[in-house]
């Protein structure tokens, strides 16, 4: 049986600009900064809260998978503030 792969964010480097606000906001360390470019350093620190999405000006980071927390009526993390 295939191991399902955690989803991770997608960073489109033919938009990033370097801000290292993606970095900076997400709360286990998971994304780093190759030069001026943002990468995901630790896929398996990622708990998809979506802030890295949320804070690029540039819109070069993008979470294409919808989590749904039950218990939490069906919201990522992000969007419960």
């Amino acid at each position: 049986m295939a191991q399902l792969q955690q989803p991770v964010p997608r960073i489109y480097s033919s938009r990033c600009a370097g801000g290292r606000l993606c970095v900076e906001v997400c709360p286990n360390d998971t994304l780093g900064m190759d030069g001026r470019l943002a990468y995901v350093a630790h896929p398996d620190r990622c708990d998809y809260t979506g802030y890295c999405e949320l804070i690029c000006p540039v819109q070069a980071i993008e979470c294409p998978y919808e989590i749904i927390d039950r218990a939490k009526g069906g919201k990522r993390p992000a969007e419960e503030a």
